[in-house]
């Protein structure tokens, strides 16, 4: 851990280098992807976003770093989410059988509507 940085950069650092890690296994490029690179465009975009009066979320800033993809390039994941989709295809869905018993609502079955541990009237 590095003390002037704090566990949050090297965190962030350490994702970075797994998806540029990833990039360049997935993707053929004329030269490699750099951590640095990858961490100064994202850095740059947010600088941009922050003269223009708006924030950046911690979530957004880790799905930003997950999910980067340099322009012009793409990774092959839709082939990835429709073999997904066909593993379930199998997955039978169990329908209601006619003639099941139906639970009328009652005054015990109300659980939304509760004002300092009283039931609400209504």
């Amino acid at each position: 851990i590095d003390e002037e940085k704090g566990p949050y950069v090297d965190f962030l650092d350490y994702i970075t280098k797994l998806r540029v890690r990833l990039l360049n296994d997935s993707i053929d490029f004329k030269k490699n992807l750099s951590a640095e690179n990858v961490s100064d465009e994202l850095a740059e975009k947010y600088r941009l976003e922050y003269f223009e009066g708006s924030s950046v979320h911690v979530y957004r800033e880790l799905t930003d770093i997950l999910e980067y993809v340099p322009e012009g390039f793409e990774l092959d994941m839709e082939e990835k989410k429709s073999s997904n989709e066909e593993d379930y295809e199998d997955i039978e869905t169990e329908e209601v059988e006619e003639g099941a018993e139906i639970l009328e609502e009652d005054d015990t079955m109300q659980w939304d509507e509760w004002d300092d541990g009283k039931k609400s009237e209504k």
